[in-house]
C-alpha cells in the first residue's frame, strides 16, 4: 500500500480491510450493495494508515466525509441532506467529485464536498450512472445549499 496515498471507503468498506471471518458481513436483503461489516471503524483506519497514506477518507453517507490524515488530524466535509431514493452509483459519484477536486488541487474538505454534492445528486434519482452530474450541476447544487 505504500504507493497509495489517498485510500476512499464507505465504513464497511473501511472495516472490510480487517474481515478475517465471512461472517462479519451482514448482507441487505433488499440492497445488495448495501452490505454491513461488523468491526471497529477506527481501529480500520489506523491501521490503513499505517500502511503509508497521508489521508484516509471515510465516506459517511447523509452525514458527508471525514478525512484522516496520517498526522492524527480529522478534517469533517458536512453532507448534503436529500431525499435518498437509490444507493446505487452514489460512491462512484463521490469519487469523481473528489478526485476533480484532488487533481485541481483543492483542500480535502472541499474536494469532500464537491463529492458529497455528486453523491447527494444521484441519490436522489431512480439510476445511476445515466444520473452523474456535470462539474456544472454539481457547483450548482452545492450553491443552492450553502456552497462548498
Amino acid at each position: 500500500m505504500s504507493n497509495v496515498e489517498i485510500v476512499l471507503g464507505t465504513e464497511d468498506e473501511i472495516k472490510a480491510t480487517l474481515l478475517d471471518d465471512a461472517r462479519q458481513i451482514e448482507m441487505n436483503a433488499s440492497q445488495v450493495s448495501d452490505a454491513h461489516v461488523a468491526g471497529e471503524t477506527t481501529r480500520a483506519i489506523e491501521n490503513l494508515l499505517s500502511h503509508g497514506p497521508r489521508a484516509v477518507l471515510e465516506k459517511r453517507g447523509a452525514r458527508g466525509a471525514r478525512v484522516h490524515l496520517a498526522s492524527g488530524e480529522k478534517m469533517d466535509a458536512p453532507g448534503f441532506p436529500v431525499e435518498v431514493y437509490n444507493i446505487l452509483g452514489a460512491g462512484d459519484a463521490f469519487a469523481a467529485g473528489f478526485i476533480y477536486g484532488i487533481v485541481h488541487e483543492w483542500d480535502f474538505v472541499r474536494a469532500a464536498r464537491l463529492g458529497n454534492a455528486c453523491g447527494a445528486i444521484v441519490v436522489t434519482k431512480h439510476g445511476c450512472a445515466n444520473f452523474m452530474p456535470t462539474f456544472q450541476e454539481a457547483m450548482m447544487f452545492a450553491k443552492e445549499r450553502g456552497g462548498l
